[in-house]
């Protein structure tokens, strides 16, 4: 019984290790979304930059500054390097440079109210407010439709 435990456990460890292996390899190997690897870093193509050349600069012109950074943003983006959207009524995705909206707001910059989002935003929230209390309203308008119903039939 031992003997089986050990053996188990040997054979785990065995297949963890060559899953940590191979995930090591394969994360070594550079990945350049616009651009190409040379000498272990990326060269970003025109108008990117990030560690893996994800990231599109929104400068307003060419002109650059000797870091590579842009002397102007264009409208609706900040930043150094002007990758950052200026998001209106939301904030900038942890992950990618887009905006996530507050409700009911919508657009690349969150600065959008479409009328049928302002309307479900709010009809939503008063189905989820008064719902349960119109339920309850319910309740008592049953009781007297079956109470006159039956006094009714109680006079034939």
């Amino acid at each position: 019984m031992q003997k089986t435990v050990a053996t188990i456990l040997f054979l785990i460890f065995v297949l963890c290790s060559v899953h940590g292996f191979h995930r090591k390899r394969r994360g070594n190997e550079l990945i350049c979304v616009n651009g190409t690897a040379k000498h272990g870093a990326c060269e970003c193509d025109k108008n990117f930059v990030g560690r893996h050349c994800e990231r599109k600069m929104f400068c307003r012109s060419n002109e650059r500054d000797r870091d590579g950074s842009c002397l102007s943003c264009q409208e609706n983006y900040e930043g150094i390097y002007c990758d950052r959207p200026i998001c209106k009524n939301g904030q900038e995705d942890e992950f990618e440079p887009r905006c996530v909206c507050n409700k009911p707001y919508s657009g690349e910059f969150c600065d959008k109210l479409v009328t049928s989002d302002v309307y479900h935003f709010y009809n939503t929230k008063m189905v989820q407010a008064i719902g349960p209390l119109g339920a309850l309203t319910l309740i008592p308008l049953f009781l007297i439709y079956y109470g006159c119903e039956y006094l009714a039939q109680k006079r034939q």
